[in-house]
């Protein structure tokens, strides 16, 4: 039973969880980005030390 002077309608609670499902989750890093060398695509690699067979500047592909 109510008490006198309370309302009878219960109190609103905003619902929270259809806001949390309509924003988009962080979107995680393709596995190919992370296995992905460093070098940019055409860059010169450095075949190493000086002398060596294959310092002479292979071209990354």
């Amino acid at each position: 039973m109510v008490p006198e002077g309370v309302p009878d309608v219960p109190p609103v609670v905003p619902n929270v969880l259809p806001l949390l499902l309509s924003v988009p989750p962080l979107a995680a890093p393709e596995p190919e980005l992370l296995l992905a060398p460093l070098e940019p695509p055409g860059a010169v690699v450095d075949g190493g030390d000086e002398g060596e067979a294959g310092d002479e500047g292979d071209v990354w592909p």
